[in-house]
């Protein structure tokens, strides 16, 4: 399982397009790599509110959650870690430190988002 903060990737990976596409940039990517790899990714983006609805069809085995209000996605990212089985191999992607931290208390693995982005390319 792949965890995804969603912006901290998108914002890494695509800078110069607008936050819709660079949210389906992603999301596009993580399909790819799993059509190539089998890996099941989940990827969580801050607050619903400033955003449009999803509103579109997503690869299989990508799940997009958009936080709800007063929740970050770094919350929701390790609240996700927490409830998957220990025999569940996970995979946490950002570079917010918290969030690397908590992972690893947790019993997960991290990797930085330019490590992603190098697999998603």
């Amino acid at each position: 399982m792949l965890l995804v903060d969603g912006y901290n990737v998108a914002k890494s990976g695509w800078p110069r397009l607008d936050l819709r596409l660079q949210r389906e940039r992603l999301v596009d990517a993580l399909g790819n790599l799993q059509a190539s790899t089998g890996a099941r990714s989940e990827v969580v983006f801050d607050g619903v509110d400033d955003v449009e609805p999803w509103g579109r069809a997503t690869p299989a085995w990508v799940r997009v959650e958009f936080t709800p209000s007063g929740t970050e996605a770094d919350d929701r990212l390790l609240e996700l870690l927490g409830h998957l089985p220990v025999t569940s191999p996970a995979v946490v992607v950002s570079d917010d430190r918290r969030v690397r931290d908590g992972a690893r208390a947790r019993g997960g693995n991290v990797l930085r988002v330019e490590q992603l982005l190098a697999l998603l390319r």
